[in-house]
């Protein structure tokens, strides 16, 4: 059972800096070190000559006087192109030796059209996928799991959409021999009396309709009152400029809320309101904050969540991956989605598809992404750098939208020249609360990543200038001392945006509405990656191909939550984000096992509930954070 515990601790003996403190019987001192390199690609490693060892590539490894160099152009040798080419998943072949990565191997894959229609396919004999269940289900007999383990879909809903081809099917497959038939079993207690055929269509809303796919990659869709304000947003900054002895807030006004009322009054248009002040948001996580994990974050009393980025050029052209980011689950009742763009008249276009398609409570215009290419382009980060069209893309999103704006930053572009509360003077303030419904402001620099703690004394400064517009912060907050410490500190922030506390322990939203600290169990834990497994699997699917993928998700998780220190380890309390632990021991083998920062040993968690990974199996975090630290005693 998980204890509550509400009293600091003291610390027994003096503590480096940077180094969180565990408590002595805990510790263990490494004299030997033996590296586990299982699952870390070759590309990462190289053999030291001096010692002869293997050691992660590092600064001595690069050219000129050890000093870092920029790659420039699309690096075929990186790390991610190398597992994609020599990783074969399941369901997937090499078509020959110049083949640049695996194809999906169709004919293994038994056709889902097929299977949900009971027999009939819409492409007929031209679909590549195969329409023999039996033959499937002989080919992956030998990787099915036991039938001691349900399918999740099935014992959920009442039915597994992916028949045969779900690798948990023992438990709702029916093969007859003499016939060689293979049948998928329905449970219409759950299926059909019970709701689950209604539960299982109705889960996830903001599915690309193909319609509106079609339009979109044929550009027919209708985007005449775009052009229209994109005309109206550039005449008015032609008349400014013609006018520059003049300019003053008062131009800046006329450019953006005047020029929106002056657009909106002639039509039926109200914009919804949502109330961002002292909620529970979770961050847009790029990667990691995908549709399981936010409903797992929903669980643990979660206020507000947000899609992860996407980029308005890939949706305008109605790619389905883009597009799958902005899925929303049934149990997300406040929920938006976050874009961006380098050019104005894109991000409205995609304001307006989202308005008219999407179920929305807002749309988040990310002007904080540090990522080099983005930057560059313009979009993220680099929109800081352009005010004039970051105005125009604000403006004109309002004017499509009867969803509320919302604008996430940072501090500003280059450490020590913050330049968020300029912007927040010059073109924010003139669109008031009426349209924009929050400003998020991560107080770090776009250089500065997270080399160094938050500046929430910044946050809070930029909250003095903006007018009635909720300011949210966003930085480092781990626990749920520091959240109401944020909000006591600093009177002018309306919310704190929680990011890598959420991944390291997704019950801090729990432990925040509750005040208290949650000293969590390494079962109950274990608990927790086993719901988000379930989850997963619901979302990407059953099949191989959707396994491997829930691996994938759950593996980057993986990577974050890893760095959770238990209470009951720690001599000081709350733990801190900049603090690292030296090498300890849990209380028990599985809280080592949750705690350990070894990629293998990520991997075993996910084999608990996805069965084993296939043949020459590579990972590497996104992020590459701790890839390397996988030691064990020699």
């Amino acid at each position: 059972m998980s204890q509550e515990i509400n009293k600091e601790q003291g610390p027994t003996c003096e503590v480096p800096k940077g180094v969180a403190p565990i408590k002595k019987e805990f510790l263990i001192l490494v004299k030997n070190q033996v590296i586990n390199w299982d699952h870390v690609p070759d590309g990462e490693t190289k053999t030291d000559e001096a010692q002869g060892e293997k050691r992660p590539i590092d600064d001595r490894d690069l050219p000129g006087n050890h000093k870092k160099f920029k790659l420039r152009g699309q690096n075929k040798n990186k790390l991610r192109y190398k597992i994609g080419r020599n990783t074969i998943m399941r369901g997937q072949k090499f078509d020959g030796d110049d083949d640049p990565k695996p194809r999906v191997d169709k004919p293994s894959r038994l056709c889902l059209k097929y299977n949900d229609n009971e027999g009939l396919c819409p492409f007929g004999s031209k679909c590549e996928y195969s329409h023999d269940p039996y033959t499937i289900s002989k080919s992956f007999e030998n990787e099915l799991f036991d039938a001691e383990r349900p399918c999740y879909i099935y014992s959920t809903y009442g039915r597994c959409h992916f028949g045969v081809a779900c690798l948990f099917s023992r438990q709702h497959m029916k093969c007859i021999e003499e016939q060689k038939k293979v049948y998928n079993l329905i449970d219409h207690r759950r299926w059909s009396l019970g709701g689950g055929r209604e539960s299982f269509i109705e889960r996830t809303k903001n599915r690309l309709v193909n319609n509106v796919q079609v339009k979109l990659r044929k550009k027919n869709y209708d985007f005449k009152i775009v052009d229209d304000i994109m005309k109206r947003l550039y005449k008015a900054d032609v008349d400014d400029e013609a006018d520059q002895e003049h300019q003053s807030d008062e131009n800046y006004r006329r450019i953006g809320a005047a020029l929106v009322d002056e657009f909106t009054s002639s039509r039926d248009f109200r914009v919804k309101k949502v109330d961002f002040k002292e909620k529970l948001y979770l961050a847009p996580l790029t990667t990691v904050g995908n549709l399981p994990f936010r409903r797992l974050c929903k669980k643990f009393s979660c206020d507000i969540t947000c899609a992860e980025m996407s980029l308005c050029s890939s949706l305008l052209q109605g790619n389905p991956s883009e597009w799958s980011h902005l899925r929303r689950h049934e149990c997300e009742d406040v929920f938006g989605v976050q874009i961006t763009s380098n050019h104005p008249d894109q991000a409205a276009k995609i304001v307006k598809v989202l308005n008219e398609h999407c179920e929305l409570d807002f749309i988040d215009l990310n002007c904080g992404c540090p990522t080099e290419w983005i930057c560059q382009s313009g979009a993220g980060a680099g929109l800081m750098q352009r005010t004039s069209k970051l105005r125009k893309m604000i403006a004109s999103s309002c004017m499509v939208s009867k969803v509320p704006i919302t604008i996430k930053m940072r501090a500003g572009c280059t450490e020590g020249k913050n330049n968020a509360h300029s912007i927040i003077k010059s073109v924010i303030n003139p669109f008031t609360s009426k349209y924009i419904g929050a400003v998020t402001i991560h107080g770090r620099s776009r250089n500065q990543r997270y080399t160094k703690l938050a500046d929430w004394d910044y946050v809070n400064h930029c909250g003095e200038l903006i007018n009635d517009i909720p300011i949210i912060g966003s930085g480092d907050c781990i626990s749920w001392q520091e959240y109401y410490q944020r909000l006591e500190d600093h009177k002018n922030i309306s919310g704190v945006m929680i990011a890598r506390g959420a991944l390291i322990s997704p019950w801090l939203f729990t432990e925040i509405k509750e005040r208290r600290t949650w000293d969590i169990s390494s079962k109950e834990r274990l608990d927790i990656i086993k719901e988000y497994a379930n989850y997963a699997l619901d979302h990407w699917g059953s099949d191989a191909t959707g396994i491997e993928t829930c691996r994938k998700y759950l593996l980057e998780w993986l990577s974050f939550a890893c760095r959770y220190i238990p209470v009951g380890l720690l001599e000081v309390l709350p733990q801190k984000i900049n603090e690292r632990p030296p090498k300890y021991k849990g209380r028990d083998e599985l809280e080592t096992l949750l705690s350990s920062p070894s990629a293998s040993d990520w991997v075993k968690i996910s084999e608990m509930f996805l069965g084993k990974v296939p043949e020459n199996f590579k990972f590497l975090p996104k992020h590459k954070a701790n890839a390397y630290e996988s030691v064990v005693e020699g």
